[in-house]
């Protein structure tokens, strides 16, 4: 069963991978992950533009994911928006982002100093994908058009309270106008490979 489980994991890295690069915005690298989301695993793929010198604003969005299918399945409780808002809550937590993401030898510094800044896109309209995993049926879920909710924020840490501040620098904005009207409860979900929802609308703090 590992066995199955790590080629599945080569599989579906290579197979999104390649569609990940073609969709990256200039000056963004594709990054892909995996993590666990509410006890389920997930592929995630990231586009990311990381300050070599660490004197401008690191960048990150969410371009797809999707649900790694198991056996028995992995039954997840919370919806596509709340799954979205739980990856994007996660890659750019201080933990992560300048651990992982974009690797920065400062670390997060005590408040009230701040952080180098973060921009996150949180893309206003999304698809879902039905696609062939190592043998199974998944729903990936991508974005479309070229509408985005953006904002630029830092983080600090207080020693006292032993926990990170979160401060907005700037947005929450809206760049370009979505073209999608759909809510996600008003889409029919895909059944057969290959086949795609409508666009429809992911919410955040733009809309």
């Amino acid at each position: 069963m590992k066995q199955i489980l790590l080629l599945g994991f080569f599989l579906i890295f290579f197979a999104l991978e390649g569609e990940a690069i073609a969709q990256c915005r200039t000056g963004y690298t594709p990054m892909q992950i995996n993590m666990n989301v509410n006890g389920c695993p997930y592929v995630v793929d990231l586009c990311v533009k990381c300050s070599v010198l660490g004197q401008l604003p690191g960048s990150v969005y969410v371009r797809g994911f999707m649900q790694i299918p198991m056996i028995p399945p992995c039954v997840q409780t919370l919806t596509a928006q709340q799954v979205l808002q739980y990856i994007e809550t996660y890659v750019t937590s201080p933990e992560y982002y300048y651990t992982w993401l974009c690797q920065n030898q400062y670390g997060t510094p005590p408040c009230p100093d701040q952080s180098q800044p973060i921009e996150m896109s949180h893309w206003s309209c999304w698809k879902v994908e039905m696609i062939e995993y190592f043998g199974q049926q998944s729903l990936y879920y991508h974005i479309c058009g070229d509408a985005y909710c953006y904002e630029k924020f830092s983080w600090c840490y207080d020693s006292i309270l032993k926990k990170y501040n979160r401060t907005v620098i700037e947005g929450p904005t809206q760049v370009g106008t979505p073209t999608c009207t759909l809510e996600a409860w008003q889409i029919i979900l895909p059944t057969q490979v290959g086949q795609e929802s409508p666009c429809f609308i992911m919410h955040n703090a733009c809309q």
